[in-house]
C-alpha cells in the first residue's frame, strides 16, 4: 500500500483571533516536486468531530485539540494512514 508522506509544519497561528494548527500532506515521494495531496482527511485520534481534508494543494487548518500531546490522524484512500503525535504548539514534523 502507498504511504502519506508528512512534511506537516505543526504551528499555532492566529486566525481572526482564534489558534490553529496547519500542514500539507504528499503522496511518499512527491513532496519534492511540491504536489500536496488534495482531499485527505485529517481529524484528532478519538475526534472525529473536529475534522478537516486538504484542499486542491494538500493544505489544511485544523482547531488544536483541548489538551496536548494528542494524535493526528492523517488518511487518504489508497493509501496508509498515519498518525503524529503532537507534543507542543510550534513543533516541525
Amino acid at each position: 500500500m502507498k504511504h502519506l508522506f508528512f512534511t506537516t509544519i505543526i504551528a499555532f497561528g492566529s486566525l481572526l483571533g482564534s489558534a490553529q494548527i496547519s500542514g500539507e500532506v504528499f503522496p511518499e515521494g512527491a513532496h519534492e516536486h511540491g504536489k500536496g495531496l488534495p482531499g485527505a482527511n485529517v481529524y484528532w485520534l478519538n475526534d472525529i468531530s473536529n475534522g478537516t481534508y486538504t484542499d486542491e494543494h494538500g493544505e489544511f487548518t485544523i482547531l488544536p485539540p483541548a489538551k496536548l500531546p494528542n494524535k493526528l490522524v492523517i488518511s487518504y484512500i489508497g493509501f496508509e494512514s498515519d498518525t503524529i503525535e503532537i507534543t507542543k504548539p510550534n513543533e516541525n514534523i
